[in-house]
């Protein structure tokens, strides 16, 4: 007896029936065992080390003598020049040879008879350990600039010279012959200290 097309389809449907067929819930599970596994892996990453703290750097490179050194400084020097000098700290502290900037402690001496004032001041820091720093040193007839140096301590030394009267030398043509045929008595000379720690020695 011949099998007929429609008894060989029910067959074909019985066979395919019977055959595994994979499904939803096995990818599933298969993709969840996965992605755990793969995150197990991450865990077992070694973590690199922290950083250090980066070490704090100084705000600046000069910090202003202490009140206590700028007072003994000024109460030296004044026993020279014969008169308390003005103290004003912090002020702005230029270093113009290295290029550097901070804070600095300012004394000021105002007086007449400059020649004399400043031999007077300059003689007290040599006596306290100060040493000149030649590479600072600039001048003319209004005035001239230098340092002293005294362990990790600058100092910056300007001297000021003006006519006590202000219409003795007007400025322009003239003026430099005119503030060099002044006496001393007649000029008037500033001078002014700003002294400093480095803070990088």
């Amino acid at each position: 007896m011949k099998k007929t097309p429609y008894i060989g389809l029910l067959l074909m449907l019985a066979v395919s029936a019977c055959s595994p067929q994979p499904q939803v819930d096995e990818v599933q599970v298969a993709v969840i065992v996965s992605l755990t596994q793969t995150a197990a892996a991450l865990q077992n990453q070694p973590v690199p080390p922290a950083e250090a703290p980066a070490t704090p750097q100084p705000s600046s490179d000069y910090q202003p003598l202490s009140a206590e050194e700028c007072t003994t400084l000024n109460a030296y020097i004044s026993q020279s020049v014969g008169f308390t000098g003005e103290i004003t700290s912090p002020v702005p502290f230029n270093d113009y040879v290295a290029e550097k900037n901070g804070d600095g402690c300012q004394i000021q001496y105002t007086a007449t008879r400059p020649n004399e004032t400043t031999s007077q001041v300059q003689a007290s820091l040599a006596t306290l350990g100060w040493q000149q720093d030649n590479i600072y040193a600039a001048g003319g007839v209004s005035g001239s600039i230098t340092a002293f140096r005294n362990s990790d301590m600058l100092c910056m030394y300007a001297s000021q010279v003006q006519a006590v009267d202000e219409n003795a030398c007007p400025t322009g043509q003239g003026y430099i012959l005119c503030m060099s045929s002044l006496p001393p008595e007649a000029l008037l000379d500033t001078i002014t200290l700003n002294c400093a720690h480095s803070t990088n020695p």
